[in-house]
C-alpha cells in the first residue's frame, strides 16, 4: 500500500478502476476486498494517521438539535475513521430487524437476514473470536442453564462478543497487509469538495479532493464508494445533488430524511443483594477468545403486540474513580494497546484492596467472569431504536466550513413514538425482573420519573453515536437512494456503503451489520469489476 499525504498539487488525474471516499469501517474493508481480487483502488480520506483538531472541524455541524452529541464526541476522521474508538461490541441485527413489521408501518429491508448473516463468521475471522452463538442458547456454554430462563416472551436474552481493544482499530489490524499490498493506493488529508457528473450518462466521472493547506487532488474512475459517516455520506451526496443542479437524485424524496438513532439513557439503578447472582448474570464472561455480556432484548412477539420499535437494556458498571478496578482496567487496556503501565500509586491501590482482588483471582478461577466488587455500581441502561420519521432529516447549511463547501445542518427529532417504545420496554423490564428471579436478588431501583406517566421518559436519553437512514436502501428511486446492492438508483457507478443506508437503526450497534454490508458490497463489486 502507498500511502501519500495530500500536501502539494497533483497536476496530472489520477485513474484507477475504483475510487473508496473513506477509509473507516466500510472503506478499508471494500478496499481490501478489492485489491484481493486484483483491482487498483485509490482510498480517499479526509483525516490523517494520528486525529488533529483542525481536520475534525470539518465534521461541524450548524445549528440543528442541541441534543445531538454523536458528530462532537462520535466521529473521528483518519486513517481507521470510527474504528479508533470504537468498543468493540460485536453483535447481528435480529431476523426481525430486517423483516416486515407492519405495527409501526415498516416495509423491511430490500436485502434477507441471510444476505447479511452469510458474512458474520468473515468478521469474525478476521477479529479472532469464536464461532458460538449470540443468541439465548449461549446460556448453556456460559454454564448459565440453571440461572438464566429461556423462551421468556417478552425479552431475550443474548450475548455480544466483545473485541481485544486494540484490535478493535482497523488500521492497526491490517497494517502489515495493506502495506503489502501494491493495489491500494491512500491519500490522507484529502476531502471530497467536488463531483463531476456525466451529462448524458449520469455517471460520476471525477471527483476533486483538497487539504486545509489548499492543495487539490482529482481521481477519476470507473466505480466510486462513498463509505463515510452517516452524516458526512450524506452530506456528500447532498453537495453532489446540488453540483448536478439536482440531476443527480432527481425524484428521489429519501435523501436526507429518516435520520436515526438508537436513544439511550440511565433509568434505573441495580440493587445486588444476592451477589453470587448479580454477578452471574452481570459479570463479564471470559469465554474462549473474548469477553461476553448480556444483551436484554424485546422479542419481535412483545414489540408487535405493543406497537412499538424495539428496546434493549444493558447493564453498565460504574466504576469509582481511582478504585483498583479502574486500575486494573487502565492496566488490561494498556497491555492490549501495547502501552502498558502501572504507576506505583496504582501498585498501592492494588495493595490496599488485596482482599478484593483475591476474591476477583477465585472468581475468575471458579467461574470465568470478571468479579463485581461490593463497590461498583450497576446502572440499568435502556435504549430503543427509533421508529424512521420524514422529518427528521440532514440538510445543507449556508455556513460553509474550512474548504469552502457546506456544513450539514440536523434537525433531530425525538417523537411520541420513541417516549411510546421506551414505556413499553420499561413495562417488559420490570415483568421479566419478576419472572426471572433477579427482582429478589438484584432489584431495580427505577428514576423517579418512570413512576409518573406524565414525564417524557426520553428526556433522560440522549443519542448513542449510531447515526443511520438518510440514503436508506430500497427496491423504488422515488423513496429510498440505493438499491439492495448498495448503488444509487440514479447513478450506477456510485456505490453507498454507510449505515446511512440502514432503513432502521435495529435491535444492536450498527458495527457488525455495517462491515456485513461492507464485505457484501466489496464481493458485488469485485465482480462488476471484471
Amino acid at each position: 500500500m502507498t500511502i501519500r499525504v495530500l500536501s502539494e498539487n497533483v497536476s496530472q488525474p489520477i485513474t484507477a478502476k475504483f475510487c473508496v471516499i473513506g477509509a473507516g469501517f466500510a472503506g478499508i474493508l471494500i478496499a481490501r476486498k478489492l485489491a484481493q481480487a486484483g483491482h487498483r483502488v485509490v482510498l480517499l480520506e479526509s483525516g490523517y494517521r494520528s486525529i488533529d483538531a483542525p481536520t475534525q472541524t470539518l465534521g461541524e455541524l450548524d445549528g440543528g438539535s442541541n441534543r445531538l452529541t454523536g458528530p462532537q464526541e462520535g466521529r473521528l476522521r483518519g486513517l481507521g475513521g470510527a474504528s479508533r474508538q470504537w468498543a468493540g461490541r460485536l453483535l447481528p441485527l435480529s431476523a426481525s430487524d430486517v423483516g416486515e413489521r407492519h405495527h409501526i408501518g415498516l416495509a423491511g429491508w430490500p436485502i434477507t437476514y441471510n444476505d447479511l448473516d452469510r458474512y458474520r463468521r468473515e468478521v469474525e475471522l478476521m477479529f479472532g473470536v469464536d464461532d458460538g452463538s449470540y443468541e439465548e442458547n449461549a446460556v448453556a456454554d456460559l454454564r448459565l442453564g440453571a440461572i438464566v430462563p429461556r423462551n421468556d416472551p417478552d425479552i431475550t436474552p443474548r450475548y455480544p462478543k466483545w473485541i481485544n481493544f486494540r484490535q478493535c482499530d482497523l488500521a492497526y489490524l491490517f497494517k502489515q497487509e495493506l502495506d503489502d499490498s501494491e493495489l491500494i493506493e491512500v491519500w490522507l488529508g484529502a476531502t471530497v469538495t467536488t463531483f463531476k457528473l456525466d451529462n448524458d450518462t449520469c455517471n460520476l466521472n471525477s471527483v476533486v479532493a483538497e487539504s486545509l493547506s489548499g492543495h487539490r487532488l482529482q481521481v477519476n474512475s470507473a466505480n466510486f464508494i462513498l463509505a463515510a459517516g452517516t452524516i458526512e455520506t450524506t452530506r456528500l451526496l447532498l453537495l453532489l445533488n446540488r453540483q448536478s443542479d439536482d440531476r443527480a437524485f432527481e425524484g428521489c424524496s429519501a435523501l436526507g430524511c429518516f435520520f436515526q438513532d438508537h436513544l439511550g439513557g440511565t433509568l434505573g439503578y441495580l440493587v445486588p443483594r444476592d451477589a453470587f447472582i448479580s454477578n452471574r448474570w452481570f459479570g463479564y464472561h471470559l469465554f474462549n477468545t473474548g469477553r461476553r455480556s448480556v444483551h436484554l432484548e424485546t422479542t419481535a412477539k412483545a414489540q408487535a403486540e405493543d406497537r412499538a420499535a424495539s428496546g434493549f437494556a444493558h447493564v453498565f458498571w460504574d466504576i469509582p474513580v481511582n478504585s483498583s478496578m479502574e486500575v486494573l482496567k487502565n492496566f488490561i487496556r494498556g497491555l492490549q494497546s501495547g502501552k502498558a503501565s502501572l504507576p506505583v500509586r496504582g501498585l498501592l491501590r492494588l495493595g490496599m484492596d488485596g482482599g478484593q482482588m483475591a476474591r476477583m483471582l477465585w472468581w475468575r478461577y471458579r467461574w470465568n467472569q470478571l468479579f463485581i466488587p461490593e463497590t461498583m455500581g450497576l446502572k440499568l441502561h435502556i435504549w430503543i431504536e427509533q421508529v424512521p420519521n420524514a422529518a427528521s432529516r440532514i440538510t445543507l447549511s449556508n455556513q460553509v466550513n474550512r474548504l469552502g463547501t457546506p456544513r450539514a445542518s440536523v434537525n433531530w427529532q425525538v417523537t411520541q413514538e420513541d417516549e411510546h417504545t421506551v414505556r413499553k420496554i420499561v413495562d417488559r423490564v420490570r415483568g421479566y425482573w419478576m419472572r426471572s428471579g433477579l427482582a429478589a436478588a438484584c432489584p431495580i431501583q427505577w428514576v423517579a420519573q418512570v413512576a409518573d406517566r406524565e414525564a417524557r421518559l426520553t428526556d433522560l436519553m440522549a443519542d448513542v453515536f449510531h447515526p443511520s437512514g438518510t440514503t436508506r436502501m430500497g427496491i423504488r428511486p422515488a423513496d429510498s437512494v440505493v438499491d439492495s446492492n448498495l448503488s444509487c438508483h440514479n447513478i450506477g457507478n456510485l456505490t453507498v456503503c454507510s449505515a446511512s443506508v440502514f432503513p432502521v437503526p435495529g435491535s444492536a450497534n450498527p458495527t457488525l451489520a455495517l462491515m456485513q454490508l461492507a464485505l457484501r458490497a466489496g464481493d458485488h463489486l469485485a465482480v462488476k469489476g471484471r
